[in-house]
């Protein structure tokens, strides 16, 4: 991904080092750029098991250097839907089905990848701090808690009494933001309708059991089973060795608890709960490691105003910004879409003052997308609280699927800066 170098270097400061903070710091690197990364975690960590790199996403990657084939990910190549009671409902060869709506665009080489998220939260890691890299190596320090954000100085205030002050700082916090205080300190962040079981089987186990070998003999794959209120996803990831499943099922039916992210699940709630699906789901759900078994809510959030702050100084990416729903996929690609965005709006600057109306046209690339994907991932989980959803209630579950696809945010967010550079070379003559 070859942004122009900007003119002045900036020191930019990330709270936060998952996939969208390292996907900026990559970004911002390339662009000529001093990055540092402030992550609460004691080390490289990565909570959720595994994570759809859609093709709006990996097109970002591979231009980042980040092909997610080499750490194991998964070429995703059919989509079977089915009922709990195994009544096969759609046997979709996705990739053939998808290249026709790609077809005419670069797009066309990108792919869709089913990876473990330690797996490309260890490439993005290496991409952003590597001295083999373009522009100058970002830094991550672990065990920096954030006790506070100052937007107008560009300043962070750690909870051990220490502080960093840059010319820009991201808010990359997740879900739990204290960034996002500075656009919005009322929002609150709340438990959405469902929660989710999430742990891994090997293929070996699955094909070694006569109840699930032949379904699961069928590699590159992604399954759903769907129930009145409830859904199994299964995914292939790491060389199609590992099945992720993912349990979607009402909150009210577990005892998930917000801010417990490594938490052990109760194996026995996860059988009562998905009791109805048929035998070879219950079969794989057997084979669940208790200990590794885990249980998180799905939050929801109101939409935020604007992502960055009226200083001009802060902007927010990923959950921080937009929380999502896991019904599309999308939430991680919404995230590396916006660290690229930033990348590229932070290039060719000519001097500091330039920053606040960099962010601007930032906010303008993003926000009106992800926010529309945001609603949209609700409207699919029948999370949607909106009564007029104009055009979006008569698209069809693939249109919604099919919709983030195409789009290159590095292309699009290119055009906006392109403009306004223009627009100023046009007004000096």
């Amino acid at each position: 991904m070859g942004h122009t170098k900007a003119a002045v270097q900036l020191n930019v400061l990330i709270v936060g080092a998952g996939i969208g903070g390292l996907t900026a710091a990559i970004a911002l690197r390339r662009a000529g750029h001093h990055v540092e990364l402030f992550e609460s975690t004691s080390g490289p960590s990565e909570i959720g098991a595994a994570i759809n790199i859609c093709y709006n996403a990996d097109v970002l990657l591979r231009r980042l250097g980040v092909n997610v084939a080499d750490a194991g990910g998964v070429r995703m190549e059919r989509l079977r839907l089915v009922k709990a009671s195994g009544e096969l409902l759609q046997d979709q060869d996705f990739l053939k089905d998808s290249q026709a709506f790609l077809k005419d665009s670069h797009r066309y080489q990108s792919e869709y990848r089913l990876t473990l998220r330690a797996a490309l939260h260890g490439q993005l890691r290496e991409a952003a701090t590597s001295h083999n890299g373009h522009g100058p190596p970002a830094k991550v320090s672990y065990g920096r808690s954030v006790a506070s954000v100052d937007a107008e100085t560009a300043t962070i205030s750690f909870t051990n009494g220490s502080t960093a002050q840059g010319d820009l700082v991201i808010g990359a916090d997740g879900v739990t933001s204290i960034a996002r205080k500075q656009i919005d300190a009322k929002i609150r962040v709340r438990n959405g309708r469902h929660s989710a079981f999430r742990f891994l089987v090997s293929e070996k186990e699955a094909l070694a059991d006569s109840r699930t070998a032949e379904w699961f003999a069928m590699r590159n794959t992604m399954d759903i089973w769907y129930s009145g209120d409830s859904k199994v996803v299964m995914y292939r990831c790491q060389n199609n060795e590992l099945l992720n499943f993912v349990c979607v099922h009402p909150a009210t039916k577990s005892t998930a608890i917000a801010g417990e992210w490594h938490r052990p699940a109760d194996k026995s709630e996860l059988l009562e709960i998905f009791s109805e699906f048929e035998p070879k789901v219950l079969a794989m759900l057997e084979k669940a490691d208790p200990k590794s078994i885990r249980v998180y809510p799905l939050f929801d959030m109101e939409t935020l105003p604007s992502f960055i702050s009226p200083t001009g100084r802060l902007a927010l990416l990923g959950d921080a910004a937009h929380p999502f729903l896991p019904h599309l996929a999308q939430g991680g690609a919404m995230a590396i879409e916006d660290g690229v965005s930033l990348g590229v709006m932070m290039s060719r600057l000519e001097c500091r003052d330039e920053i606040p109306e960099r962010l601007k046209l930032y906010n303008q690339a993003r926000y009106e997308r992800a926010t529309l994907i945001q609603e949209y991932t609700r409207i699919v989980g029948g999370d949607s609280v909106k009564s007029d959803e104009n055009s979006a209630a008569e698209l069809s579950l693939n249109e919604y699927m099919q919709y983030p696809y195409p789009h290159d945010e590095q292309r699009a967010s290119e055009a906006i800066l392109h403009k306004c550079l223009e627009s100023k070379q046009t007004a000096v003559y």
